[in-house]
């Protein structure tokens, strides 16, 4: 157990933290919006870009690092869940027979396509006491991984739409992608409690 003042060192620490998280990931996205095209001259047009970069940082599902490294945790995974093929062959041949859930491949069909794990180690689901929370996590972070590109798409169709030769200014950048991405948002907000309220309900 963690003292009173160890708990208050930590909670101090990461007060102090946040601010520091929320000006990097305004200046990444600020320098993202650089790269694709985002008006820097007149300052007016940059401060504006800048504000739509801080705004997006307050309110992004994940921080620019934390979202990175989900998605290379789940990059790693889907690659270890695949078989890990000899050579090019062996992307067009297969075992002559293909084994239950409960038995082991073959010795041969196991030189054939290259795979040193047993078939039961993949498909045996593991009755452990932290299933649950384990595939709860996995949930949530998918759906999180899936909120940032959903709303990543979002802000480059309306960057796009921006490009348009618009002679009215509400239709010039950034508005038209900060109008999606707050509306956007804002329906995850509203999916996220009507959920909640179900939830609840069916408890």
């Amino acid at each position: 157990m963690l003292s009173v003042h160890q708990q208050l060192q930590r909670l101090w620490c990461a007060a102090r933290s946040a601010p520091v998280r929320v000006f990097q990931d305004t200046v990444a996205w600020f320098v993202v919006f650089f790269l694709l095209g985002a008006p820097v001259l007149p300052m007016s047009r940059a401060g504006i870009t800048l504000v739509s970069a801080l705004v997006i940082a307050l309110t992004w599902p994940l921080t620019i690092s934390a979202w990175a490294a989900l998605l290379a945790t789940s990059l790693q995974r889907d690659r270890q869940k695949q078989p890990i093929m000899s050579t090019a062959v062996d992307l067009f041949t297969t075992p002559f027979s293909v084994p239950s859930h409960d038995a082991r491949l073959e010795p041969a069909a196991n030189e054939r396509c290259g795979v040193d794990v047993r078939m039961e180690d993949v498909l045996t689901v593991k009755k452990a006491d932290n299933e649950l929370s384990v595939r709860g996590y996995a949930s949530v972070e998918a759906a999180q991984l899936t909120r940032c590109f959903v709303l990543a798409a979002v802000l480059l169709g309306g960057g796009l739409f921006g490009q348009l030769d618009w002679q009215i200014a509400y239709q010039v950048w950034p508005y038209p992608s900060l109008s999606a991405y707050v509306v956007a948002r804002l329906a995850f907000e509203a999916y996220d409690r009507v959920r909640g309220r179900g939830g609840a309900l069916r408890k």
